[in-house]
């Protein structure tokens, strides 16, 4: 790991020296000149390396672009810093002493950290077991505990704090320096909004105004059910804290659960709370069916020869046992192949936890696909594309009981955390650009994320669900019922949150966040990001503990700086898309279409959604692509509807 930081440095640099490259820069402005002989995307690609090279300062004075590159390593250096600072956890990690039997009521002892002989009737849990520490935060009915929990997680990584305030000046800097007025205006430019962060803000205002009543109804619906639970005791009697949030929204979930599978006469005695599925049925009869019956794609696990492997523990040994070989723990492989476009691509999955590996779920792009240039390819082939190889990494808990089949046994959101990434795998082996800097996922970051969230309708819908589940699940169409009904509790908790990170995240890099020493006097309380973060709670009413910093966690203010914003942008665009083109019954009149369909994965739509958006990766802009797909413009309307 220190060795990519290492290279993703210097190749970081090296981009740098390119993009500050003056003879480069001047062949590719007579490229754009000659706008009428080039093809859409290839007008796209020169644009858009254009505005790279000028974004890096190209067209600054030879000692100004010096600087210039010496301020973009700094931004790169506090960028690896900070998210060093959080995958390493040995920047301010802390343990967390808890009673063990109040611990022990909720998770078993065997799934917790070794203890000492010297701890007796305590625990301690360090605050890199997130994994723990939420599942008390949901579970466990001791406020005191919950307050524990959270206080001590939300306080570690204290110095990020130094880190992202450097960050923060330093990107402010180098955006100005080359002639933006902040690092929201520079990193914007090619985004759909096109540099306007005030097209943001106005959609974040339009998303909290919509979901406002909504907001205000769940909250006051947590602090009933405190109350009843709670009784009057406490000064926090009459308020909602944020160690509160995740315990009752889970505890109100569980009892509406249960009272609507009632309604739905689920007689076997199965709860949500039982709810299991098996990782092997998942890929073999879930993810493998999907892309067969929307895109007649056949997904073929094959083998691979110890020397292909990073699961390093059993690298280069030749005993399949080690590694888990097909249907194990281990990395495994599998091709992609149309009957009429032939071989699409290769994708692995690295789903389980191992030691030192990656600790959150991601799609990682190994080889871009992209037209070859002609003396590299090949006279015998009708189509030839250099095509895509990709990667999904999750850390799948390997438990592993019998449920049927037998295998790794996933929760529902895992489930849907798999099928998440896999939308974003997808997206890069359907994509068929010429050049391999539009590929796939190399599309704005507003609307990167529409692929995957929505493949994670799937997770929702009965009739994937019965490809997957458990025969237990099956006889009780009770328990699936319940299962969906569950999706949008809490909605406009969970929207309201992720809008308070964009606006959040807005704030810290555009033109609101006071950088400079006069604003600074002028409104003191707006200069450090904990104190702005508490006032941005405060004005929306979203409960905050004082003391913590929980954005000195939030690796996205690195990877999506800026962006946030756009993981609500795509959930718009994405829904919009499954209730105009994929929910059963739709209407589905909107683009001249008459006919209805009674299956979400119907290869009318699944083409059309390949075609008209999948296959351009980013080399058409999304708002046409979007507008081929929906037969309109998207509409932000039904964000907050259920149906």
């Amino acid at each position: 790991r220190n060795a990519a930081s290492e290279s993703f440095r210097i190749l970081s640099d090296y981009i740098s020296q390119l993009n500050s490259d003056v003879s480069l820069y001047s062949a590719l402005q007579i490229v754009v000149k000659s706008k009428d002989t080039l093809t859409s995307e290839e007008w796209r690609m020169a644009s858009s390396l254009k505005a790279e090279f000028e974004r890096d300062g190209i067209h600054l004075p030879q000692d100004q672009r010096q600087h210039v590159r010496m301020l973009s390593n700094n931004v790169v250096s506090l960028e690896t810093l900070f998210m060093e600072n959080v995958t390493k956890g040995d920047c301010g990690t802390k343990n967390v002493t808890l009673k063990k039997d109040d611990v022990t009521q909720i998770i078993p002892l065997h799934y917790l950290p070794p203890t000492s002989p010297d701890e007796g009737s305590t625990i301690s849990i360090s605050t890199d077991e997130s994994t723990i520490l939420n599942t008390l935060l949901r579970h466990s009915h001791d406020p005191k505990l919950r307050k524990d929990v959270y206080m001590e997680y939300n306080k570690s990584i204290a110095s990020n704090l130094d880190v992202l305030h450097a960050l923060i000046t330093a990107r402010h800097e180098l955006s100005t320096e080359l002639g933006f007025t902040c690092y929201a205006h520079r990193f914007l430019q090619d985004k759909m909004v096109g540099g306007d962060s005030k097209q943001v803000n106005i959609f974040l205002q339009n998303l909290l105004k919509r979901g406002d009543e909504m907001y205000r109804r769940e909250m006051e619906m947590i602090l009933r059910v405190k109350k009843q639970v709670e009784g009057a005791s406490g000064s926090d009697y009459n308020v909602v804290e944020a160690w509160d949030v995740p315990f009752y929204t889970n505890l109100i979930k569980s009892h509406q659960a249960l009272q609507q599978q009632q309604q739905h006469g689920g007689g076997n005695g199965m709860h949500l709370s039982d709810l299991q599925f098996n990782l092997e049925k998942l890929v073999q009869k879930g993810m493998t069916k999907l892309v067969e019956n929307l895109f007649g794609i056949h997904m073929v696990e094959v083998e691979m020869s110890p020397y292909e492997r990073w699961d390093i523990e059993h690298a280069g040994t030749d005993d399949e046992s080690n590694h888990g070989g097909k249907n194990g723990d281990g990395v495994r492989k599998f091709e992609f192949h149309h009957d009429e476009e032939g071989p699409l691509g290769t994708m692995y999955l690295d789903l389980h936890p191992r030691r030192g590996k990656y600790v959150h779920a991601a799609h990682f792009t190994i080889r871009c696909g992209c037209k070859p240039r002609p003396q590299f390819s090949s006279e015998n082939k009708k189509k030839q594309h250099q095509l895509p190889i990709v990667a999904l990494v999750c850390n799948l808990a390997s438990r592993s009981d019998d449920i049927n089949t037998g295998g790794a046994i996933l929760s529902h959101g895992e489930v849907e955390t798999l099928l998440h990434e896999f939308g974003h795998a997808l997206h890069s082996l359907l994509s068929r650009t010429s050049f391999q800097h539009l590929s796939g996922t190399r599309a704005p970051i507003d609307f990167v994320e529409t692929p995957s969230h929505f493949m994670e309708h799937f997770a929702w819908e009965p009739q994937f669900l019965r490809l997957i589940a458990p025969s237990s699940m099956l006889l009780d169409e009770g328990i699936l019922s319940t299962l969906v009904s569950t999706r949008y509790a809490f909605r406009g908790i969970d929207v309201r949150t992720q809008i308070l990170y964009a606006l959040f995240d807005q704030a810290l890099f555009g033109t609101f966040y006071p950088h400079g020493q006069q604003q600074q006097q002028q409104n003191p309380s707006l200069f450090h990001s904990t104190q702005f973060f508490a006032l941005l709670h405060q004005q929306h009413n979203v409960p905050y503990a004082e003391g913590t910093h929980w954005h000195t966690r939030f690796g996205h203010l690195v990877t999506y700086g800026a962006g946030y914003y756009g993981y609500l942008y795509s959930q718009v665009f994405a829904l919009d898309i499954w209730k105009t083109r994929f929910a059963v019954a739709t209407s589905d009149v909107v683009a001249g279409d008459d006919d209805k369909h009674d299956d979400v994965m119907s290869r009318r739509e699944g083409t059309r959604l390949w075609k008209d958006m999948l296959i351009h990766g980013g080399g058409k802009d999304p708002n046409v692509m979007l507008r081929d797909v929906l037969g309109r413009a998207p509409n932000v309307d039904t964000f907050f509807d259920r149906a």
